[in-house]
């Protein structure tokens, strides 16, 4: 039986669908090379807190897709036999400014092949470039629609205005995702390009009355903000050296769900309902511990679970 079988025959605590690609990163005239892509980046960081963890994407038979296989192998993470295709492994040229801030330029095709999916995972992720750019957005949000009864959805936007430059279109479509999602993450840049001029918190309140439970809401070295039923709860950053920020929001995501999980939430049904504020908070300041981990090292290398435990 291959990796990909014994994943879906087996319990799945997440399934990941989305893009993959490698992180060129250039400080001081030299390049080195990272996996990346912001859904492959929560599936390692998932599956190296311990979470059983699927990944379905799309990655090519060259270089740059073996040094994706080696580390989702590596980290824990199955892949789905349909992610392997034919065509070159996508990248991203990304410059590292004098803050440790990354500059993208990306080279991306977003076709994914349809797949056997797992018949209810706990979780459900999705966001960035997968669900934003076609053709394959449609099968994310396929993939979502049929899910989302007996799953936790969960949405990073992420979004990559290099990539998906009709403001109007991209958010429309990455609200029809919210609607449907149980968590949303999102950071305070993707929400001024989505909603140029808005309160932070408006647009929270929008978003919890279309459907989410929890809107997290990133700020960099300003920690984070979770809207909820519960409150509003305030996570501080933890204090760290910065090497870059390369993954550090996808490794916030995978420190969510997975405290999330261990908190005890379901689908369907309740969702999140049954936990409380002090649940809440608590998922998210380790979050944010996740996060400041994955800031001190160059590229993004979400923590282990036995760094966090």
């Amino acid at each position: 039986m291959s990796q990909h079988e014994e994943s879906t025959a087996a319990h799945v605590d997440a399934l990941v669908v989305g893009e993959a690609l490698v992180d060129e990163i250039v400080t001081n005239a030299q390049m080195v090379s990272h996996p990346g892509g912001s859904p492959y980046n929560v599936a390692v960081g998932l599956a190296r807190l311990g979470r059983q963890t699927l990944l379905h994407t799309t990655i090519g038979d060259d270089d740059r897709g073996a040094l994706l296989r080696e580390r989702a192998s590596a980290s824990g993470v199955a892949l789905s036999v349909e992610s392997l295709t034919a065509e070159p492994t996508s990248f991203a040229r990304a410059t590292i400014d004098g803050t440790g801030a990354a500059l993208y330029d990306f080279t991306v095709t977003w076709r994914p092949t349809p797949f056997h999916s797992v018949a209810s995972p706990r979780i459900v992720h999705v966001g960035s470039i997968g669900a934003a750019m076609a053709p394959g957005r449609d099968l994310v949000a396929g993939v979502v629609s049929a899910l989302a009864p007996t799953s936790i959805i969960s949405l990073d936007p992420n979004v990559r205005p290099q990539l998906t430059a009709d403001r109007d279109e991209t958010r429309w479509r990455l609200e029809e995702l919210v609607t449907l999602s149980d968590v949303v993450k999102v950071s305070d840049e993707d929400l001024q390009w989505l909603h140029p001029g808005r309160e932070t918190s408006q647009i929270a309140a929008d978003w919890l009355a279309r459907g989410p439970d929890l809107v997290v809401v990133t700020r960099g070295r300003l920690g984070a903000i979770g809207y909820s039923q519960w409150g509003v709860h305030h996570s501080a950053p933890t204090i760290t050296r910065v090497a870059d920020t390369i993954g550090a929001g996808d490794s916030f995501t995978a420190g969510l769900l997975s405290a999330l999980l261990s908190a005890g939430v379901t689908a369907p049904g309740e969702r999140l309902a049954r936990l409380d504020g002090a649940q809440i908070s608590r998922s998210i300041d380790f979050a944010t511990m996740c996060a400041a981990i994955t800031v001190s090292r160059s590229g993004a290398q979400p923590p282990w679970e036995h760094e966090v435990a």
